[in-house]
C-alpha cells in the first residue's frame, strides 16, 4: 500500500478503503515497536468538537477568529537572513499536498491545537519532492521506549491501527505542566464553564417550551381514580412535547393545585451568567470579546481588540509553530540555516503598530532628532546608512544650524511668485518654493524606494524559477508605479498651484483663489500622459541594466545565486541613489507644471519666467537662460515649456529651477 493511498483512506474517513488497500508499505509501518503501549491522552477531543465547537456559539466565534487570522499569514522558508524560494521546504508552504493549501494546514492547526491541544503532520520525504497531510489528533496515540523516548505513534481508524516513525510526524502542541507527552487545549481548562452553559441553554429551552415553568407537581384533593390519573398524565404530556404546543393553555379541574419546585429564568440570571462566561471564554483563547463579533462595539473599539488579539496570541502562536517546524521538520529539509518564517508586514496589528510609530516618529523629527536616532529608538527597522545623523527644522527641512533665509521687510509676506523684479525677490521665491519642494521629495522618495523594493523581489524570484527574461517581471509592476507617482503628481500639483492661485487673488482685483481646479480633464490627462512616459523611461533604464548585469553573469559563468545576488545589489543601489533622482525630477515637475497652470486659470498672468536655482549646483544652460520670460504657451530656447517640464532629459532630470508670473501691466522690457 501507498502512503498516498493510506492517507487517501485516513483523510476520506473510509475504514473499508482502509482494509481494502492491503498490507501496509513496511516504510510507513515499524513493527519493531509493537512492544510498546500506547499512551492515551486524557482529554477527548471528540467532546471539545462536539459539546465546544460545534455547540457553543463563543467556543465557536473564538476558534474561527484564531484559525482565519492564522491562516491569512503567508510564510517562507529562509536561509540565513535570506528568503530562498527555490528550497525544497519553500516548494512544501507553496504546495504542501495536492489537497490542501499552506493556509489550510494552518487553519486545521489552528482549530486542533485550541480544540485538543495537540497537532499532528505526516511528513513524506520524496526524493526533492515533499508532502505534509495533517492527521486528526483523537487518532494518534504515542508509543515510549523505556527511557522515555518516542518509539512509534499509533494512528487508529476504527479497529485499524497503524504505527508511523516518529521522525515523519510532527507534533504541535499547548504545553501541559503536568504531561510530558500530551498538550492541553484552552477548552479543556474552560470545559465545565462550556459545559453549565450549555446545560444552561438546554434548560432554558425546555423552560419556554413549558411556557417558562419550572418543574413542579400537580396536587389533587381526595383520592383519584387509576383512570384519573391516567387521563391527567395523558393530558400534561400533549400540552408539553415541544414548541408547537408551547403556548396551549391547559385546562383543568377545580380540585387540582400547582406546586412549583424550581426557578424562574429571571431568578437564574440566565443571559448574565451567559455573558459572564462568554468573557471567561474568551480570555482562555485569548480572543478580546469585542474581537469575536458577539458583542456590540464601536468601529475603534473593535479595531483596538482585534489589535490586542493579535499582538497578545496570534502572533505568539504563530512564532511557537515556526519554532516547531525548525525543530523537528527542518532536519529533514536540508537543515543548516534554513528556518520557517512567517510574514506580518499586512496584518493588522503591525500595519496599526508602523502607523503609531511613524506617527511618533513624525513628532520626534520636528523636534529636530535626527532621522537615524529615530530609527534606532523607535526600531523601525530602516538601514541606518539611509537615515541621516543630522536633524531637521520642522517642515522647512533645513540642516539644524543653519541660518534660514528671511523675507525681506520692503516685501509684502505673500509676494512669492508674482511679480518678482529684483534679485532679492527672485532668491527669496526660489529659496522658498526649494524647501517646499523638499519636503515633497522626501515623501515621494520613500514611495519610489518601495516601488523598487517590490520590483526587485520579483526580478530575482524569475530569476530563481530559472526564467531567461526578466522584461515580464519588470512590466509587471508598471500599473503599482503608474498609480503611484500619478497620486503624487496630483498631490504636488494641488498643493503648489493652490499656493499660485492664493497670491494672485492677493495681488489682483480680478484674480480669484476659487478659480484654481487642479481636477480639470485637460489637467489630469496631461498628468496621466506625464507619467506614463517616465513610467515608461524608467521601466527601460531598468531594463538595460538587468541586461548589462546578466551579460556579465553569462561571460563570468555565474550560477543563479549569485545572479540573484546582484539583481540585489543593483535593486539595494536603486534604493538609495536611483529613487532620489527619480523623487526630485518628479516633484520637480509636478510642483511647476501646478504652478504654470494655476496661473494659466487665474487669466491675469501674461508672462512667465525662468528662474534658475541659486546656488552653485546650478548647471551652465539654465544658468545661460536665467530671467528669460515667454508668454504662458511657449516653450523657453531649452526646449522646456517649464522648469523639470517637458524638455529633453538632459535638461529635465534632477532640474531645481522655478518659475515667476507676470500679471497683465507688470511686465518689464520685451521678450528675452
Amino acid at each position: 500500500m501507498s502512503v498516498r493511498s493510506w492517507l487517501k483512506a485516513v483523510l476520506w474517513e473510509d475504514p473499508a478503503l482502509y482494509r481494502a488497500a492491503g498490507e501496509v508499505n513496511p516504510a510507513l509501518i515499524v513493527p519493531d515497536f509493537q512492544a510498546g503501549r500506547p499512551v492515551w491522552n486524557t482529554w477527548s477531543g471528540d467532546k471539545a468538537i462536539l459539546e465546544g465547537y460545534k455547540s457553543h456559539a463563543v467556543v465557536y466565534a473564538c476558534c474561527r477568529r484564531l484559525s482565519l487570522d492564522v491562516a491569512s499569514v503567508p510564510w517562507r522558508l529562509m536561509v540565513g537572513e535570506n528568503e530562498s524560494p527555490t528550497h525544497r521546504g519553500a516548494k512544501l508552504i507553496a504546495r504542501p499536498n495536492p489537497r490542501f493549501a499552506w493556509s489550510d494546514m494552518m487553519e486545521l492547526l489552528c482549530l486542533d491545537l485550541n480544540l485538543a491541544g495537540n497537532g499532528y503532520w505526516f511528513h513524506i520525504p520524496a526524493g526533492q519532492t515533499d508532502e505534509l497531510w495533517r492527521l486528526r489528533p483523537d487518532r494518534m496515540r504515542i508509543i515510549l521506549n523505556k527511557d522515555g523516548s518516542i518509539q512509534a505513534w499509533e494512528h487508529k481508524l476504527g479497529s485499524d491501527i497503524t504505527l508511523l516513525p516518529p521522525e515523519q510526524v510532527v507534533h504541535f502542541r499547548f504545553f501541559d505542566p503536568g504531561n510530558d507527552n500530551y498538550g492541553m487545549s484552552p477548552l479543556q481548562a474552560i470545559a465545565r464553564t462550556v459545559d453549565t452553559d450549555n446545560e444552561a441553554i438546554n434548560w432554558n429551552k425546555a423552560s419556554l417550551q413549558n411556557r417558562a415553568t419550572p418543574a413542579g407537581a400537580l396536587f389533587v384533593k381526595g383520592t383519584p381514580t387509576e383512570e384519573q390519573i391516567k387521563a391527567l398524565r395523558e393530558t400534561l404530556a400533549s400540552h408539553s412535547e415541544g414548541p408547537v404546543n408551547a403556548r396551549k393553555t391547559m385546562v383543568l379541574g377545580a380540585d387540582l393545585d400547582w406546586k412549583q419546585f424550581g426557578l424562574s429564568p429571571q431568578e437564574m440570571d440566565f443571559l448574565d451568567s451567559l455573558n459572564w462566561s462568554a468573557r471567561l471564554i474568551c480570555s482562555a483563547f485569548g480572543v478580546h470579546p469585542l474581537a469575536t463579533g458577539l458583542m456590540d462595539a464601536t468601529f475603534e473599539n473593535q479595531k483596538s481588540a482585534e489589535r490586542s488579539t493579535w499582538e497578545n496570541t496570534i502572533i505568539p502562536f504563530l512564532s511557537d509553530q515556526a519554532e516547531a517546524l525548525d525543530i523537528q521538520l527542518g532536519p529533514y529539509l536540508g537543515g543548516g540555516d534554513c528556518h520557517f518564517d512567517y510574514d506580518l508586514s499586512q496584518t493588522p496589528a503591525i500595519i496599526e503598530a508602523r502607523k503609531e510609530r511613524s506617527e511618533e516618529a513624525g513628532r520626534y523629527f520636528v523636534m529636530g532628532i535626527s532621522p537615524r536616532a529615530i530609527n534606532e529608538h523607535l526600531g523601525l527597522g530602516f538601514p541606518p546608512e539611509d537615515c541621516p545623523e543630522t536633524g531637521f527644522v520642522s517642515a522647512t527641512l533645513f540642516p539644524v544650524g543653519v541660518e534660514l533665509p528671511t523675507i525681506p521687510t520692503n516685501e509684502p509676506p505673500r509676494q512669492r511668485s508674482v511679480g518678482l523684479h529684483t534679485e532679492e525677490q527672485r532668491t527669496h521665491h526660489w529659496r522658498r518654493f526649494d524647501r517646499q519642494r523638499q519636503a515633497w521629495e522626501r515623501s515621494v522618495n520613500e514611495h519610489v524606494r518601495g516601488l523598487f523594493a517590490l520590483e526587485g523581489g520579483k526580478v530575482e524570484a524569475a530569476v530563481q524559477s530559472g526564467a531567461k527574461l526578466l522584461d515580464p517581471a519588470v512590466n509587471s509592476g508598471r500599473n503599482a508605479w503608474a498609480r503611484t507617482l500619478e497620486a503624487d503628481w496630483r498631490a504636488v500639483v494641488e498643493h503648489f498651484g493652490g499656493e499660485v492661485a492664493d497670491q494672485l487673488a492677493g495681488r489682483s482685483r480680478d484674480a480669484r483663489a476659487d478659480t484654481w481646479d487642479p481636477w480639470k480633464p485637460e489637467v489630469q490627462s496631461f498628468v496621466t500622459q506625464t507619467v506614463g512616459d517616465h513610467v515608461v523611461g524608467i521601466a527601460e533604464a531598468t531594463k538595460a541594466d538587468l541586461k548589462a548585469l546578466l551579460q556579465k553573469a553569462v561571460e563570468s559563468d555565474l550560477g543563479t545565486d549569485e545572479i540573484a545576488k546582484g539583481i540585489r545589489e543593483l535593486y539595494d543601489g536603486y534604493s538609495t541613489g536611483r529613487s532620489y533622482t527619480i523623487a526630485r525630477t518628479e516633484v520637480g515637475g509636478a510642483a511647476n507644471y501646478g504652478s504654470q497652470e494655476a496661473a494659466r486659470q487665474s487669466g491675469v498672468v501674461e508672462m512667465k519666467e525662468w528662474i534658475s536655482s541659486r546656488d552653485d549646483r546650478v548647471r551652465d544652460s539654465h544658468v545661460a537662460i536665467d530671467g528669460q520670460r515667454r508668454k504662458l504657451d511657449q516653450k523657453y530656447s531649452n526646449g522646456c515649456s517649464a522648469p523639470c517640464v517637458g524638455g529633453p532629459p538632459e535638461e529635465v532630470i534632477l532640474c531645481r529651477c522655478v518659475e515667476g508670473f507676470l500679471i497683465r501691466g507688470e511686465a518689464e522690457g520685451d521678450l528675452k
